[in-house]
C-alpha cells in the first residue's frame, strides 16, 4: 500500500471514547480525536517519545493517509494498536 503519511495517536486510559480520524480533516499534534491525542502526522516511520509516565499503560493507534487537507483520506480499517 502507497502511503503518504501516517497519524499517531495515544491515550493512557481504557476508559475513554474512541474515536477515528475524519477524512478531509487535517489534524495537529495535540488535537484530540475521541479519547486519543495526536502524538506525530508526517511522513516519517519512527517517532520518538519524551516524558512517558512510569506505571502508566499507553494505548497507541497509527493510521496511515494520503492527500493534504481537505483532500486527506485516512484507511480506517484495521489501525496498528
Amino acid at each position: 500500500i502507497n502511503t503518504e503519511g501516517y497519524l499517531v495517536l495515544s491515550n493512557s486510559t481504557n476508559n475513554g471514547v474512541n474515536g477515528d480520524p475524519v477524512n478531509g480533516t487535517s489534524y495537529s499534534s495535540g488535537d484530540l480525536i475521541g479519547s486519543y491525542k495526536v502524538i506525530y502526522v508526517g511522513s516519517d516511520t519512527s517517532v520518538l517519545l519524551n516524558s512517558l509516565n512510569d506505571f502508566t499503560t499507553f494505548n497507541f493507534r497509527i493510521y496511515s493517509y494520503n492527500g493534504t487537507g481537505s483532500n486527506t483520506s485516512y484507511l480506517i480499517t484495521s489501525p496498528l494498536e
